[in-house]
């Protein structure tokens, strides 16, 4: 069951970075794909610390189906759109249901998880919490003044 549930974490972490590598593809503005691909860096990082804490060397893509559908869709999606405000403004969107799904899952699972995968999931939630403020700043001085 703990593996499960970590899994489902690492699952999370693996489709955000998946949806992002979307985004920086589609940005049209060299200053957004820059920013976008530095918080893909990031994301990379987080996947690799809960690999490590899960204790899983191999590369791979852990998504379920119905992520893989997500992603798609993302894809599709950030094809039709042209101009990098608009997709800052979904990136932005896509880091809050981030947010939104760790601190579900952090309530779901506290009880049934050791003290240390909590810990690296509230970690997570502080990491992208500082993604959503940094987005927040980038649209704003980039796009808005």
């Amino acid at each position: 069951m703990k593996t499960k549930l970590q899994n489902e974490l690492l699952s999370y972490v693996h489709m955000s970075a998946s949806v992002f590598r979307q985004y920086a593809q589609s940005a049209n503005n060299l200053v957004a794909k820059d920013f976008l691909n530095k918080i893909i860096e990031k994301l990379s990082k987080h996947e690799s610390e809960v690999k490590a804490r899960m204790r899983i060397e191999k590369d791979g893509n852990e998504l379920s189906l119905m992520q893989n559908m997500v992603v798609c869709m993302k894809k599709f999606q950030t094809k039709m759109i042209k101009d990098s405000f608009e997709i800052c403004v979904e990136a932005l969107k896509t880091i809050h249901m981030a947010i939104y799904q760790l601190n579900r899952y952090i309530r779901r699972n506290s009880n049934v998880l050791n003290d240390e995968f909590v810990n690296i999931t509230k970690y997570l939630l502080k990491e992208y919490e500082g993604i959503e403020k940094e987005l927040r700043d980038f649209i704003k001085t980039e796009f808005l003044f």
